[in-house]
Protein backbone atom coordinates (compact mmCIF):
# COMPACT_ATOMS: atom_id res chain seq x y z
CA UNK A 1 0.00 0.00 0.00
CA UNK A 2 1.60 3.51 -1.15
CA UNK A 3 1.94 6.49 1.89
CA UNK A 4 -0.49 9.06 1.43
CA UNK A 5 1.06 12.04 3.12
CA UNK A 6 -1.81 13.69 5.39
CA UNK A 7 -2.26 17.03 3.91
CA UNK A 8 -3.12 15.57 0.58
CA UNK A 9 -5.32 12.66 2.22
CA UNK A 10 -7.63 15.46 4.04
CA UNK A 11 -7.38 18.34 1.42
CA UNK A 12 -10.36 20.67 0.65
CA UNK A 13 -11.80 19.52 -2.75
CA UNK A 14 -14.18 22.30 -3.02
CA UNK A 15 -14.20 25.70 -1.78
CA UNK A 16 -17.19 25.02 0.40
CA UNK A 17 -14.93 22.38 2.41
CA UNK A 18 -12.41 25.05 3.05
CA UNK A 19 -12.95 26.68 6.79
CA UNK A 20 -11.30 30.31 7.72
CA UNK A 21 -10.16 31.11 4.58
CA UNK A 22 -12.94 33.18 2.99
CA UNK A 23 -10.01 36.11 1.58
CA UNK A 24 -7.91 33.12 -0.38
CA UNK A 25 -11.84 31.79 -1.45
CA UNK A 26 -13.05 34.84 -3.06
CA UNK A 27 -9.60 35.44 -4.89
CA UNK A 28 -9.55 31.82 -6.61
CA UNK A 29 -12.94 32.59 -7.48
CA UNK A 30 -12.01 35.96 -8.96
CA UNK A 31 -9.74 34.51 -10.95
CA UNK A 32 -11.40 31.43 -11.89
CA UNK A 33 -14.37 34.16 -13.21
CA UNK A 34 -12.00 36.63 -15.06
CA UNK A 35 -9.88 32.98 -16.76
CA UNK A 36 -6.74 34.53 -14.76
CA UNK A 37 -6.13 31.47 -13.50
CA UNK A 38 -1.82 31.12 -12.84
CA UNK A 39 -0.15 27.92 -12.56
CA UNK A 40 0.97 27.33 -8.88
CA UNK A 41 0.57 29.56 -5.69
CA UNK A 42 2.49 30.18 -3.02
CA UNK A 43 0.22 30.86 0.48
CA UNK A 44 2.10 31.20 3.73
CA UNK A 45 0.80 31.44 7.19
CA UNK A 46 1.51 30.63 10.89
CA UNK A 47 2.45 26.98 9.93
CA UNK A 48 4.75 28.02 7.58
CA UNK A 49 5.13 28.08 3.07
CA UNK A 50 3.45 25.90 1.22
CA UNK A 51 3.31 25.69 -2.46
CA UNK A 52 0.15 24.34 -4.32
CA UNK A 53 -0.06 23.49 -8.03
Amino acid sequence: MAYTALYRKFRPLTFSEMVGQEHIIQTLKNQIINNRVGHSYLLCGGRGTRENI
